[in-house]
């Protein structure tokens, strides 16, 4: 039977390399800094795990983890050829890929790696949690698909633009600066997480002042014109104002000014309030002159007082003045003694997630990288007072450097260095896979 979707060559062997129980299970490292005698991950420690993640992930579903959000920065599949090495590899042989392009196999191989990993996540996710994704143009298009089939595109939060690099890459047509970050709750309607923030508020929109504080002008009435005395009776109602002291009145005042809510080609309109709400806060109205196409008319208008409670509603595009930048990022790594990673990304980043996620999260990164969510995570705790607890997974990959063996020995040293300089922030303990 067809059906509507995504569809590559290796996609049954990606379901199948998801479903298949794992062959290892967790040994703690004698080198981590909490020994637990039981093995089992505990409630207030962060923890590190070294080894493949997606084998990594299937031990984490089998010991009944669950977690509250989840950011994860995997490859790009920006080269000629995509190659990844899963535990368990799918049952294919290059006759199935004999009439593919170098290109269509790239893509075919990168869908199937993130599909067995996103799948085993999806099982980790608690009911109010969110999953963010960082990616570029070369895989967007069909890991929105993907994330579309496994999350449910009815599930699907907001595509944000990151721009990450004001410069811009050089090396294309255009100079490129941003990338995207692709946001899936798990259930939308249980999902717990912020849209609106403090940060997001400008000071500046506030420009004028009275003894109540500092405020900014909003028209009372609807702008909308779907909104209008047909479709809001209630809303459609005159106001008072004084001539003088432009005070409003939602009742009849002697030789006060009679007010209908009108757009500028004179068409009846509607208030944005009821006369209820007029009445109760009539004290934020004021009357103004305005002169519209029609010629000057009297209008009301609202006060909008700014405080330190008010928030604002995200834009879907981050600017890195906002969350940081990759030489930022590239920097915070160096100062660290570990200039490694070529394109990390920066901890603004992941302390805005963390800031706009619950604050007693798990958060689960399974491409941890140099460990920038680790280092997120513990520097946001200590800011807003969080009890987050992250869960990395890193691979120990080797490779070739005077200071270090393996991928995951940055990861370690980044996630103890951090350690040191916070020592309040919750235990660390190193795990290992250990084949059964």
């Amino acid at each position: 039977m067809k059906r509507f979707g995504l569809q590559w060559i290796g996609k049954s062997s990606s379901t199948k390399l998801a479903e298949r129980s794992p062959q290892s299970s967790l040994q703690l490292s004698a080198s981590s800094r909490v020994q637990d005698t039981k093995g089992e991950l505990a409630d207030n420690t962060h923890e590190l795990i070294i080894g493949e993640n997606l084998e990594a992930l299937k031990v984490l579903r089998e010991s009944e983890v669950r977690v509250d959000v989840i950011y994860i920065d995997p490859p790009y599949n920006t080269g000629k050829d995509f190659l990844y090495s899963d535990h368990a590899q799918p049952d294919l042989s290059e006759a199935d890929y004999s009439d593919l392009t170098s290109k269509e196999r790239s893509h075919c191989a990168w869908l199937s790696m993130m599909r067995s990993r996103l799948l085993v996540s999806h099982d980790l996710l608690e009911d109010r949690g969110s999953v963010w994704v960082s990616i570029d143009d070369h895989e967007l298009a069909h890991l929105l698909l993907l994330m579309n089939e496994i999350f449910g595109e009815e599930n699907h939060i907001a595509t944000l633009i990151t721009s990450l690099n004001p410069k811009g890459r050089q090396l294309g047509r255009f100079a490129v600066n941003h990338e995207y970050l692709l946001v899936f709750a798990k259930s939308l309607p249980h999902c717990d997480m912020k849209y609106a923030t403090q940060e997001a508020v400008n000071p500046k929109d506030f420009r004028h002042q009275d003894d109540q504080g500092r405020f900014r002008y909003l028209p009372l009435r609807n702008s909308n014109k779907r909104f209008n005395p047909s479709t809001r009776p209630t809303l459609y109602y005159p106001l008072y104002v004084h001539p003088d002291t432009r005070e409003v009145s939602a009742d009849p005042q002697p030789e006060w000014i009679e007010v209908s809510p009108v757009f500028g080609s004179g068409e009846p309109a509607v208030w944005r309030w009821s006369k209820q709400k007029v009445s109760a806060l009539g004290h934020t109205l004021e009357g103004s002159v305005i002169n519209g196409r029609l010629g000057a008319r009297w209008d009301v208008r609202q006060k909008d007082y700014n405080s330190e409670e008010r928030t604002k509603k995200l834009k879907t595009v981050w600017r890195s003045d906002e969350v940081g930048s990759t030489d930022e990022a590239a920097r915070e790594v160096k100062e660290l003694g570990l200039a490694l990673f070529e394109t990390p990304k920066p901890t603004r980043l992941l302390k805005r997630i963390l800031a706009l996620t619950p604050p007693n999260a798990v958060v689960l990164d399974f491409f941890a990288g140099s460990g920038t969510t680790g280092e997120a995570i513990i520097n946001q705790n200590l800011s807003d007072g969080g009890e987050r607890r992250f869960i990395l997974i890193q691979s120990s990959n080797p490779i070739d450097d005077e200071r270090f063996a393996h991928i995951s020995d940055i990861t370690r040293e980044r996630l103890a260095l951090v350690s040191q300089r916070s020592p309040k922030a919750a235990p660390i303990r190193i795990w290992t896979l250990s084949p059964h």
